[in-house]
């Protein structure tokens, strides 16, 4: 792998685009809670892209952040080409609770990360799993392909080459740890977006951020 700026801007620029075009196109003539569809654009993106993924490596194209980003890029002007030619996006919902949530999360994942990982983003688990899916995620940037159950190891290996340009080979685990971090926040988001329904008075809203902490609480972190 040669780090590259360039390759890890576009990146980038792909990812967001596609999300954020999946978030803006209009799903519903109703309001929806956007609460609830923030971590479905994230999760939508990276399925694709582990799809496209199986794609190139079925064709024998290196897969790298300029092949994956390439393929970002088509479908997001593809989706924002119609939302500014139809001047009609998907009208959202923003409530305080989730302010709030996102709030308690944030708090909640930044003592976490700091308990378990330090200041320096040390490898800490509790099984060796952890250095299994490094390895994993190490081989597709070295071979520039895929192998078995690979969507774990293509999202970090994609997390790593991004942030390459600017770290040596020897801390990419610092990397590998952060993605880990960012995964457990979003699924946190992923998990309040399904209990959010059940919230309908404050006691029922203060019962699911404490579930959502506990269920976050809960993880293994191996």
């Amino acid at each position: 792998m040669q780090p590259s700026i360039l390759a890890s801007f576009i990146y980038i620029i792909a990812f967001l685009s596609l999300a954020g075009g999946i978030y803006a196109f209009r799903k519903t003539k109703h309001e929806i809670y956007g609460a609830i569809w923030v971590p479905l654009c994230f999760i939508a993106v990276m399925c694709y892209q582990t799809m496209v993924a199986g794609l190139l490596d079925i064709a024998k194209i290196p897969i790298n952040l300029w092949s994956i980003g390439i393929m970002d890029l088509i479908p997001a002007i593809y989706v924002w080409r119609r939302i500014i030619k139809g001047r009609d996006r998907q009208r959202y919902i923003y409530e305080k609770k989730d302010l709030f949530m996102l709030i308690t999360l944030i708090l909640v994942m930044t003592v976490f990360a700091f308990r378990r990982y330090g200041t320096e983003l040390l490898i800490n688990y509790n099984a060796v799993d952890g250095a299994s899916h490094l390895l994993a995620a190490l081989g597709v940037i070295n071979g520039q392909g895929i192998d078995a159950m690979y969507y774990s190891s293509l999202h970090n290996a994609l997390l790593i080459e991004v942030f390459a340009p600017f770290a040596s080979a020897g801390v990419y685990y610092k990397i590998y740890v952060l993605g880990d971090i960012l995964h457990l926040f979003l699924a946190g988001l992923m998990f309040w977006g399904v209990i959010r329904r059940y919230t309908t008075d404050r006691f029922m809203t203060a019962s699911g951020i404490i579930v959502t902490m506990l269920y976050l609480l809960g993880y293994p972190a191996n």
